[in-house]
């Protein structure tokens, strides 16, 4: 069968009728062209691969093994359920793999792949699991990730009991991104094994995490982790956010969360250490209003020393088409822009709010968000002030 897949695809791309390809400068394009294996073809030299969006189904022994000068392979949602055991062999310089949204699982087929990518340094394996995996044990296969040494940013599921074995603390990552979850509990011991260079932590779609099943100390085995991002979640109370207290993050990213209410001596209350860690504060397309962080902002203002960026936007409406900020601490410092809409906007029940603005405050944003109004702001030192 694995002959008459090459052959078949070989004859397919020699008479140029079914599929067609764009080879430029070594990146060859197959994307969205209902392939069925890997041509076999295609120019030995060529760096950069797409196979996205086909039908492949299952990736054969030796498949790109004429392709031993490939550095980018993408073969994102082409509904590939199997990789045999030596499927990825000869792709020794590869250095970026996507195989997300197709329906691998990493303890297996994971297993074969990541055997065969030495070099890698960029992988993405998220949205991979089937509903029927997401509530037992998921073994990460920490034997081979550990000989991953020049992996520095990865993106993976996180479903059921996840298991990440000490292997992983060898590794030298950067950043980790669990694009896809879904787990009954966030513990401390969940990423104890997972190595302290990890600067960004992303996690989104946590549906279905309760307030009493995230543990204090989750995120202690980060200790140098300057971004995190709990974006796309559902955070049912405000007592989710103690965890947060006692860790120096210098970017919280808490945008589209549905949080409906910060409840009193929760959030940026003075029992928060590192406030003075915070540069990047992005609270945009919530449903609670300002005074509800600003009451609490009151009592801290001073300690939020560092802060410079500020996003507080569409509030409280749903917006199809909302406009988060990227998560970042920086921005261009020749963005200047100064604009103030629905001024006639007026808040009937709560008064004026008297808040210290961080002396590092250099970008604020608070737009689509109802009866907000720019009088009483007074700064000279933005550089960046939206209010609409």
């Amino acid at each position: 069968m694995k002959f008459s897949c090459l052959l078949l695809a070989a004859f397919i791309l020699h008479t140029g009728t079914t599929h067609d390809c764009v080879t430029i400068n070594g990146t060859t394009d197959f994307d969205n062209q209902n392939l069925t294996c890997i041509p076999q073809d295609l120019p030995i030299d060529i760096e950069s691969l797409d196979l996205s969006e086909n039908n492949l189904g299952v990736i054969l022994n030796k498949s790109f093994a004429r392709y031993g000068n490939l550095k980018k392979l993408e073969i994102d949602n082409s509904y590939i359920h199997t990789v045999q055991p030596e499927g990825f062999n000869g792709l020794n310089s590869l250095e970026n793999v996507s195989l997300a949204g197709n329906t691998l699982n990493i303890s297996t087929d994971g297993l074969f792949i990541l055997t065969n990518i030495r070099n890698i340094i960029n992988l993405d394996f998220s949205s991979n699991m089937n509903s029927s995996d997401k509530r037992g044990y998921l073994f990460y296969p920490d034997e081979v990730f550990q000989l991953l040494i020049k992996l520095r940013n990865l993106s993976i599921d996180l479903y059921g009991h996840p298991v990440f074995g000490p292997g992983f603390k060898y590794l030298k990552l950067n950043s980790i991104r669990f694009k896809s979850c879904c787990i009954t509990a966030l513990q401390n011991k969940t990423f104890v094994n997972l190595p302290d260079s990890v600067t960004e932590l992303h996690l989104t779609e946590c549906k279905f995490i309760e307030n009493k099943d995230i543990e204090i100390n989750l995120l202690f085995p980060f200790s140098k982790m300057s971004i995190f991002s709990f974006s796309d979640a559902i955070i049912l109370t405000a007592g989710t956010t103690q965890y947060l207290k006692a860790i120096c993050v210098k970017t919280l990213a808490l945008a589209d969360n549905d949080i409906v209410d910060i409840l009193p001596y929760s959030f940026f209350y003075l029992d928060w250490k590192h406030l003075s860690c915070l540069e990047h504060l992005d609270l945009s397309g919530n449903r609670f209003g300002f005074s509800t962080i600003g009451i609490q902002m009151l009592t801290v203002g001073q300690k939020l020393s560092n802060l410079k960026i500020f996003d507080f936007s569409y509030i409280p409406l749903k917006y199809k088409s909302a406009n988060y900020l990227p998560v970042i601490n920086y921005f261009k410092p020749n963005q200047l822009r100064v604009k103030r809409e629905d001024e006639s906007c007026s808040d009937a029940v709560i008064g004026p709010l008297d808040i210290s603005i961080p002396p590092r405050l250099e970008f604020v944003r608070i737009t689509h968000s109802w009866c907000t109004t720019s009088n009483e702001i007074e700064s000279e030192e933005y550089c960046w002030l939206t209010i609409s």
